[in-house]
C-alpha cells in the first residue's frame, strides 16, 4: 500500500498576476516515494477543477477521474521509481489558500473577497514549494482536466524545468463554454443563494444547491454510465449519485467554484506553444463533452507547428471526462512508455 506524506507549504507576500498579493500563501501537498540524490525523478501530479490533490489516493471522489490506479508501486506512475508530489491548487478548499482560508487582515474567512488567482499563480507557487524541497527540475508533470491545464502552463512558464507533460482530458485553451459573461452570472447566482453571507456560508444552508450542481456535473462527466456498468439499477444509480453529491457538497466551498472557474477562464497558452521544450502526451476521450477527442488532430497540428514533440492517444471510453481514471487500462501502456 502506498504511503503518502501530507504537509502544507507556507510563504508570504505571493504576488498575483491579476494584481495584489497574498500576504500568507499556503499550498497543501502529499508526496510518496524516494527523492533521488540528484533530484532527477520528480513527478508532479495535478488535479481537476472540483477535486483536490488526494485524487491519486484510493477512495477519491474525483469527478474528473481518480488516478489511484495509475499512481503507485509498479504502476504507470511508479512510486518505486519516482518521487511523486501532488499539490492542491490556489483557490481550492482542500488545504491551499482559497475562499475558506482566514484573511490575516480581518481574522475572518476570505469568502468572496478572496483575491483573483490564475493558473500562472498556482504554477509559480508550486515552483517555490518544489525549490524549498531542493527540487530543480521535474521528470514529468501529469494531470487530468484542470490538472492538464497546469501541465501546459508549466510547459510555457518554466520550459527548462520539465522533460515531459502528460495532459489528459484537457487542452491548451479554456473550454469555450467558460465565457466571462457566464462566469459572472454564475458568481451572482451563488451570491443569491440562502445562507451565502458574503462567502462565509454557515449551517449548510447552501448545501442543497451544491448537491444539485454536483448531480449535474456527475451526469455531464458520465458518472451515471459508469455506475450502470457496475450493474446498478437506475434507482440505485440515482441513490449513489445523490450520495456522492452530498459528500462533495458538505466539504467543498462554493466560492472555490468561482475562484477556480475564473482561473480556468483566464487560461490560454496557444500563443506560447513554441516555448514548450518538453515532450507531450495528449490523451483525450471519444465521449468527453468538455475536451472531446475529435479535437485531438487539430491540437496535435498546432503543437507540431510550434515544433513540440507530441504524441496523441485516443481513449475509447464511454466515460467521458472520467475516462483517464475509470478506464485507466485503455491508456496505461502509452503512459508507461512515455514515462519510460
Amino acid at each position: 500500500m502506498t504511503k503518502w506524506i501530507a504537509g502544507t507549504f507556507r510563504t508570504t507576500d505571493l504576488v498575483l498576476s491579476k494584481g495584489g498579493k497574498l500576504p500568507e500563501a499556503e499550498l497543501a501537498y502529499i508526496h510518496t516515494g524516494e527523492l533521488a540524490a540528484d533530484g532527477s525523478n520528480v513527478v508532479l501530479v495535478t488535479h481537476g477543477y472540483t477535486t483536490g490533490h488526494h485524487f491519486v489516493m484510493p477512495g477519491s471522489l474525483a469527478a474528473e477521474g481518480s488516478w489511484s490506479e495509475l499512481v503507485g508501486p509498479g504502476r504507470a506512475i511508479d512510486t518505486d521509481r519516482f518521487f511523486v508530489v501532488s499539490t492542491n491548487a490556489l483557490g481550492s478548499c482542500y488545504g491551499s489558500s482559497g475562499p475558506a482560508s482566514i484573511d490575516p487582515t480581518t481574522g475572518a474567512a476570505y469568502g468572496d473577497s478572496f483575491p483573483r488567482v490564475t493558473i500562472t499563480d498556482t504554477v509559480r507557487l508550486q515552483r517555490v514549494f518544489l525549490e524549498s524541497m531542493g527540487v530543480t527540475s521535474l521528470y514529468a508533470i501529469a494531470g487530468p482536466s484542470m490538472g492538464g491545464i497546469q501541465a501546459f502552463q508549466w510547459g510555457v512558464q518554466y520550459p527548462d524545468w520539465t522533460d515531459r507533460l502528460v495532459v489528459a482530458v484537457s487542452g491548451f485553451e479554456s473550454p469555450a463554454r467558460q465565457g466571462t459573461t457566464e462566469r459572472g452570472a454564475f458568481a451572482e447566482k451563488i451570491r443569491a443563494e440562502p445562507g451565502w453571507d458574503g462567502g462565509r456560508p454557515g449551517k449548510g444552508a447552501i448545501v442543497p444547491w451544491l448537491v444539485q450542481l454536483r448531480l449535474h456535473t456527475l451526469r455531464e462527466y458520465c458518472m451515471d454510465e459508469a455506475l450502470r456498468d457496475q450493474g446498478l439499477s437506475d434507482e440505485d444509480v440515482d441513490a449513489r449519485l445523490n450520495e456522492l453529491a452530498h459528500q462533495w457538497a458538505e466539504g467543498f466551498h462554493p466560492w472555490s467554484l468561482v475562484s477556480l472557474g475564473q482561473a480556468i477562464g483566464d487560461y490560454g497558452v496557444s500563443d506560447q506553444l513554441s516555448r514548450i521544450k518538453a515532450r507531450v502526451l495528449l490523451a483525450l476521450c471519444d465521449n468527453d463533452r468538455i475536451f472531446p477527442a475529435s479535437r485531438g488532430p487539430e491540437l496535435v497540428h498546432q503543437l507540431k507547428a510550434a515544433d513540440v514533440n507530441v504524441r496523441f492517444v485516443k481513449i475509447p471510453s464511454r466515460y467521458g471526462h472520467l475516462a483517464s481514471g475509470l478506464d485507466w487500462q485503455l491508456w496505461d501502456r502509452e503512459l508507461r512508455e512515455f514515462l519510460a
